[in-house]
């Protein structure tokens, strides 16, 4: 079954400052397993290279992924006629959205320190730490919850401000997929993002010294 959600979010934080829309696919089991559903993004960034993500970034960062806490966001959304246009009831759709603590190990741009709060889209549709058997779990297909312990490069917007999520509390969020980086032990980065584009760094000294040639 596919739905569209169109992401009112301004005000759900104009949605991760980049996602436009979401298109979900629910998995077709539906007894006692868990319901994975899948979705991608429409992100309004375009950005592909280090250095396009870099103008874009307010802060790019290296941290170490310490926790995740999952909560949920219910909100009310039209229905429409087959001609698409024509309002002809609501529903309440149910989003889950992920917030992970990630300890600032280094700064490549911008001022943050200590610990930092980002937000994603995804996760199960209940609120906690933990996941539960038999309960569905929305994961953004180039977007996944960070695991915790992971490093990652991350370029990241700051949505401070935003009235429904952050709520007082320093929060930033990707760019768009392009702009996250897992450190892996042998020194190879990891990116999810669908976007084939030769020139993304696949080595985190590469990485790192383009990052540093911005910066002069």
């Amino acid at each position: 079954m596919k739905n569209r959600l169109s992401v009112l979010l301004l005000s759900t934080f104009a949605f991760l400052a980049s996602c436009s829309q979401l298109n979900r696919t629910e998995s077709p089991a539906q007894t006692q397993q868990v319901n994975t559903i899948h979705s991608k993004a429409s992100w309004i960034s375009s950005a592909r290279t280090v250095k396009e993500l870099a103008a874009e970034a307010d802060v790019i960062a290296k941290v170490k992924i310490v926790s995740t806490k999952y909560r949920t966001l219910e909100q009310t959304l039209p229905t429409f006629a087959e001609d698409g246009k024509t309002v002809i009831g609501e529903l309440k759709d149910v989003m889950p959205f992920a917030d992970s603590d990630a300890l600032v190990l280094e700064v490549f741009k911008g001022n943050v320190t200590g610990t930092v709060t980002l937000l994603q889209a995804g996760g199960p549709f209940t609120n906690g730490t933990k996941i539960n058997a038999n309960e569905q779990y929305l994961v953004m297909d180039e977007d996944p919850i960070f695991e915790v312990g992971s490093d990652q490069i991350l370029f990241l917007k700051d949505i401070s401000t935003d009235p429904i999520h952050s709520k007082g509390r320093s929060m930033f969020t990707i760019i768009n997929p392009n702009g996250r980086f897992v450190v892996q032990a042998d020194g190879n980065l990891m990116n999810f993002s669908d976007d084939v584009n030769e020139s993304k760094p696949t080595k985190l000294q590469t990485l790192e010294n383009q990052l540093q040639e911005l910066k002069q």
